[in-house]
This record gives structure tokens, C-alpha cells and sequence, in this order.
């Protein structure tokens, strides 16, 4: 909401001055989102739905007066049958959303990150709103609910693929087949076809001559689409597509110095894992867009970094993203976001779904190598979602952590914190995405550092220069 007053120039820049406490009353309101959007005919299809990928708040949704039902969690899409409501011609959708009535969580305020309750990463900045995608989708005989990509290193120079396709049919008697294919560069590699007569389809292709996809400072990155139509002769009635990348990622527990260390392999090579903390690289993160996130994701690379971890008080952050991070060789160790209400009746079954949700979402991009169960101490508090299970049956094979720390590293065998000196925090682990008014630069590339090193010969040794840009201060209205 906040965002979307300052688009309309309704309220002053927030982030100026002492502006951001003169806007706390927009949460304290009930807000009401209306659009009045044409449709066509949907009679001839079996199934209408809308979608919202993603509602902040309590939203209570209605469509040509008819209340659909109620949202409280900002990471779990909520879907509405609409083919009896939705009319060919104009159609008026509302979207109410209640006021925020408890900052602990009350019946007012929905799901929330740890992240907008304010602490070491942002300042306390509640909103309500849309904050990702909405959409009126029609279905004809078939809709393909889930597609998992499982990929098989067994046999040397080819990479086995496994296709399971979830479908829920609306015309039994009607022929149906799966085709699948795989592109690279825009070539067809190769194809499978089975026929849809259950809802589970498993399909094999294997993949000869694959090219890896590797770590930046590693390889290239070559990414395959995965394609998957559903045909009834030569109509095709539903169509998915996936950019996945070809790459074995494994990760071993082993015992140095009588402490318990994870050690990591790509693609049967080993891996120095080197990088930051990513936090909400904006307050509000529903206005950030693929440019923005390409900026910062590059300024990694750039760095030589190699990883992200996106931080468990934080958000699942959208498909640019992790998208980009495909690309630019950016390795994402993902976080369960934790529940700052978690105490609620029924948090822990709508944490289990919601983390469903989206490991199904990110489980297929090359570039998230690791699912963690989140910072046992790291300030983001709340309860997290059983993660093990989750992974285990969605996700099976990735590596999965323990919850750990936001510790970056161990000085003379003793933990310490990321803030422990001056220049290490503002530099060395400053969290990348918080830096949107400052650039850092970092000569020549780097891949091991001794702990024992002093800050100011580290300093020295790897060139590391940081400057600020100039803020603009310019009001808005």
C-alpha cells in the first residue's frame, strides 16, 4: 500500500528524514483495492480460476459482489473457482484489506517476516497490499497442477531426466497425451511422449554430451528449457515450461580441529562457498523490479562472489530473482522464512504449506543448491517450518542444513559475530542488498583467507576500496 501511495505521490518519500513515522496511519486503515477488467466468454471451459501469487495483510477478495474468501499469508497463492461469477464484458474485482490491529500478530496483521517488525536490516515498516502477481485463468479438459525435474548423474557423459507430471482431468473419456521435450539454444535435444491416463505421468529422457551448469568463477552457466504440452490430437490444451540447468550439487559432514564442518562438491569438483547475507533489498519489496534485482546479483558476480543466503527473517523472493541468479552463476542458499506469530492456533500447518509451496516453486532452478532450516540466533525469532519433511518429500536430494547461524566465520578457533569489527561489517560482510546507496569494490578475484589474518592486512592484500554515493533527499507531492 505504501508503495502504491508513493507512485500516486499520495504521501512523502518514506525513507527522508523522520517521513517514514508520518506514515504509520496507512496500516492503522482498511484499504480497498478495485479494478474494473473485460473478459471473454469462458463458458466453453471447464474451470476458471483466480489467482493472487501473493496478498500482504488480511485481504478479504469479492468478484461482481460475491465474497470468494479470505487471505492472511503473503508467501501462499490463494485461488478462487470463478467460472459461475466471472461474465463475458466488465467485471468489477475488489480486494479489501483490514486494518493492522496488533503488532504481535493479531487477528488484524496476517503472515509476516521477521525482517518488517524493524531490527539490524531494515526499520519497522508494517504494509498491507498486492504485492505480486494476479491472474483470471481458464482451463479446457486438463490443467497440469505440478512438473518435477529430477536429474540422474549415474551414468558417465549422460544426464538421465525425470519428468513427473501431476495433471487433474476434467473429461475422462478424452485421448490425452504428455509430450515433453528439451531445448538448448533453441534446438530440440530430445522428446518423450506417454499418454495421460493418471494423475501421476513419469517420463525419461536422457540428456547426452551435457553442459554443466557451474558457480560463477567456475564455468558457464547453459541453461535447458524443459517443456511440457498436453495434446488431444493436435490441439494442445495445457503447456509448462522450466529453465534448469544440468548440475550435481553434494554436501558432506565431516570432523576438523573436534568440530563439525560441511564440505561441498559441484558437479564432482570442490566448492569454496564465498559470499553475503541477502535481506529484502527493498523496505517494500513488492516494488522491486527485474532491473533492480539484476543491479545488485551482477554487483555479486562482479564481487566474486559466488552465493547468496537468502536470510530466514527475510522473504521467498520472486522468480526474477532466483532467475537471474540462474544466470549469473550466483549459488542461493535458501532459508525457511521463520513466523514472527507463529504462536498462532494453525501456524504450523499454514508454515507447512506455505514452505510447500515454495520449495515446488524454486526446486527446479540450478541455482538454489541448499535448503536450511533458518538462524537459530540471528535475530529473526518466530517459528520455523519443518523444513526436513518438506524438502524430503518435494525436493528429495538436496542438501537440507540444521538451523546456523548468521556467523561468518571463526577467528582463532572462536565464533564471532558479523559485526565484530568496523570494517569487516561494513565491507567484507555487509549484506549486498542493503547497499542501494554504496558500491563496493573488491581486486583481484579471491577464493581462501586465513582466519588468522589481521583486518588490516586483509584489507590491504585484496585492495578493497568502499565509497558512498550521494542519497537524493528530493520530496515527493
Amino acid at each position: 500500500m505504501h508503495a502504491d501511495l508513493l507512485s500516486a505521490l499520495e504521501i512523502e518519500n518514506p525513507f527522508v528524514g523522520k517521513n517514514l513515522a508520518g506514515v504509520e496511519w496507512v496500516t492503522s486503515a482498511e484499504w480497498i483495492y478495485e479494478k474494473v477488467f473485460v473478459s471473454e466468454d469462458f463458458s466453453g471451459f471447464d474451470r476458471v480460476v483466480l489467482r493472487f501469487d501473493g496478498l500482504q495483510g488480511v485481504a478479504t477478495v469479492s468478484l461482481n459482489g460475491t465474497r470468494l474468501g479470505e487471505s492472511t499469508s503473503l508467501f501462499e497463492g490463494a485461488e478462487y473457482d470463478v467460472k459461475a461469477l466471472v461474465k463475458p464484458g466488465k467485471n468489477l474485482l475488489h480486494v479489501t484489506f483490514a486494518p493492522v490491529t496488533s503488532s504481535e500478530g493479531g487477528s488484524g496483521t496476517g503472515r509476516r517476516y521477521a525482517a518488517s517488525s524493524g531490527g539490524v536490516t531494515q526499520p519497522r515498516a508494517d504494509t498491507v497490499g498486492i504485492w505480486r502477481g494476479v491472474a483470471v485463468m481458464a482451463f479446457s479438459c486438463v490443467r497440469v497442477n505440478d512438473v518435477q525435474l529430477r536429474q540422474d548423474f549415474s551414468v558417465s557423459g549422460i544426464v538421465g531426466l525425470d519428468v513427473d507430471v501431476v495433471a487433474e482431468r476434467y473429461d475422462p473419456a478424452l485421448h490425452l497425451e504428455i509430450l515433453v521435450r528439451v531445448c538448448y539454444r533453441g534446438n530440440i535435444l530430445h522428446e518423450a511422449r506417454d499418454i495421460l491416463n493418471k494423475d501421476l505421468t513419469s517420463l525419461r529422457l536422457n540428456i547426452k554430451n551435457p553442459q554443466f551448469w557451474w558457480p560463477a568463477g567456475l564455468g558457464d552457466q547453459p541453461l535447458y528449457e524443459v517443456t511440457v504440452d498436453v495434446l488431444a490430437g493436435r490441439t494442445c490444451h495445457e503447456h509448462v515450461s522450466r529453465r534448469i540447468g544440468l548440475c550435481r550439487f553434494t554436501s558432506e559432514s565431516v570432523t576438523c580441529g573436534g568440530r563439525v564442518q560441511q564440505r561441498f562438491q559441484v558437479n564432482g569438483h570442490p566448492l569454496f562457498l564465498k559470499g553475503a547475507s541477502w535481506v529484502p533489498a527493498d523496505v517494500y519489496a513488492g516494488r522491486l523490479t527485474r532491473v533492480e534485482y539484476a543491479r545488485l546479483i551482477k554487483a555479486a558476480a562482479v564481487a566474486n562472489m559466488n552465493c547468496l543466503r537468502v536470510w530466514g527473517g527475510g522473504l521467498y523472493e520472486s522468480d526474477a530473482f532466483y532467475d537471474l541468479c540462474d544466470e549469473y552463476g550466483i549459488c542461493v542458499w535458501q532459508d525457511a522464512v521463520s513466523a514472527p506469530e507463529g504462536g498462532k492456533a494453525g501456524a504450523a500447518k499454514a508454515l507447512e504449506r506455505e514452505l510447500g509451496e515454495q520449495v515446488r516453486r524454486l526446486r527446479h532452478h540450478p541455482c538454489v543448491v541448499l535448503w536450511c532450516a533458518g538462524a537459530s540466533a540471528d535475530g529473526s525469532g518466530g517459528t520455523v517450518p519443518p523444513i526436513e519433511s518438506v524438502v524430503a518429500a518435494f525436493d528429495a536430494g538436496k542438501p537440507c542444513l540444521p538451523p546456523t547461524a548468521h556467523e561468518p566465520f571463526s577467528w582463532a578457533g572462536r565464533r564471532m559475530p558479523a559485526r565484530c569489527h568496523p570494517i569487516l561489517s561494513r565491507v567484507w560482510w555487509r549484506d549486498i542488498s542493503a547497499s542501494r546507496n554504496a558500491t563496493f569494490r573488491i581486486q583481484p578475484a579471491f577464493t581462501t583467507r586465513s582466519p588468522r589474518t589481521a583486518p588490516g592486512a586483509f584489507m590491504r592484500r585484496f585492495s578493497i576500496s568502499f565509497y558512498c554515493r550521494p542519497v537524493s533527499t528530493t520530496r515527493c507531492g
